[in-house]
């Protein structure tokens, strides 16, 4: 894990506490609180924290994002631009 994701995983549980600990509806809380991050985005964090624990919070962007490609599409692509 690097500095970067502890951070972020820190200041996520901090956002957390904080919407514990006011005495707000979340949606409330958004309104009136500058946040790092939207409500919705808050609510699915929350979910998978609430799921996964720390795990659950880890940036994971990377991992399922890039599209492979076969080796037939490779090919095509070669074809085309060469």
């Amino acid at each position: 894990m690097t500095t970067n994701e502890n951070n972020r995983q820190k200041e996520i549980l901090k956002l957390f506490k904080n919407v514990e600990r006011a005495n707000l509806s979340a949606e409330k809380y958004f309104i009136t609180h500058e946040t790092p991050v939207s409500l919705s985005q808050y609510y699915r964090l929350k979910k998978r924290f609430d799921l996964l624990g720390i795990a659950g919070l880890e940036d994971k962007r990377t991992a399922g994002n890039a599209r492979k490609l076969s080796s037939q599409q490779i090919e095509l692509v070669q074809e085309n631009f060469i």
